[in-house]
């Protein structure tokens, strides 16, 4: 589910915020060569072409857009006919490559042995599709666990998770679990979520990759 682009919504604003800062994070780097180019964004829910839009505005924006390549996936073709429209609107199609797969395929599906610079997802259904069809647990927590291993230090992970709908709350929890079972000396978890609603609720979770050595001279 995703709010409209007109009026992103708060937890929107703070995912879009976390992976931009990741992206200057790590393109000295690239720039730098001490990081693999090119580095890759990923919107692994597409649903209707939100964060696939902003992901490769980002790429198109960036001083090389060479040195980021982004990545879409999606299960509902209507949801990657809708993310095709939307990129076309805004001249980005040239920008993405669209994935009709399960974001727990990505392992299989991107450029071997590039960093992920970037990964968002935005879970729950699509709102003007199938409401029947919706991410869940097992899957979400697969694609999260391919994810993790390729992200490069000081990437991001963004999950707009919301618990509204009939195995929502399930998968935020099963979310939440494995977020909070990573080693603290090695991610950084931080968890937003409604304070005020006992019902229909959604929350972010941001894991970023904690660095280790400086991977490139400051700028």
């Amino acid at each position: 589910m995703q709010s409209s682009p007109s009026r992103p919504s708060l937890l929107d604003t703070l995912a879009h915020s976390a992976v931009q800062r990741a992206l200057a994070a790590l393109l000295p780097c690239v720039q730098a060569g001490t990081l693999p180019a090119p580095c890759l964004l990923i919107d692994a829910t597409a649903g209707n072409g939100h964060d696939t839009c902003f992901l490769a505005s980002l790429a198109q924006s960036c001083a090389l857009p060479q040195a980021v390549q982004v990545h879409a996936f999606d299960v509902q073709q209507a949801a990657l006919a809708a993310t095709t429209a939307r990129l076309h609107s805004h001249s980005l199609q040239q920008r993405v490559c669209l994935h009709h797969a399960s974001h727990e395929q990505a392992q299989a599906l991107l450029p071997p042995a590039l960093p992920i610079a970037a990964a968002m997802f935005n879970l729950g259904y699509l709102p003007s599709g199938d409401k029947t069809i919706i991410t869940k647990a097992s899957s979400s927590v697969a694609a999260l666990a391919t994810l993790l291993p390729r992200l490069a230090e000081q990437g991001v992970i963004s999950l707009h998770y919301y618990t509204g709908h009939a195995g929502g709350a399930a998968e935020a929890e099963a979310l939440l679990a494995y977020a909070a079972a990573l080693p603290p000396k090695l991610w950084r978890v931080l968890q937003s979520h409604d304070a005020n609603r006992e019902h229909a609720g959604e929350g972010l979770l941001l894991l970023e990759k904690l660095p280790r050595k400086r991977l490139c001279p400051p700028a």
